[in-house]
């Protein structure tokens, strides 16, 4: 899938094709909105719980 991302946008960049992909959810709906609203959100949250946490 990233392969196909990456063509269409022209870049092999990861930053690149995420950034892409992200403006191209926000211009479909609200989640430009939605971003604004939970920016800073998760610094909020106590460095113990997200260090546990899996990404």
């Amino acid at each position: 899938m990233f392969e196909a991302a990456a063509r269409r946008v022209g870049s092999r960049s990861p930053t690149i094709v995420i950034e892409a992909a992200l403006v191209a959810l926000a211009a479909q709906d609200d989640l430009g909105p939605w971003l604004a609203e939970q920016w800073g959100v998760l610094a909020d949250v106590d460095p113990e719980i997200l260090a546990a946490m899996e990404f």
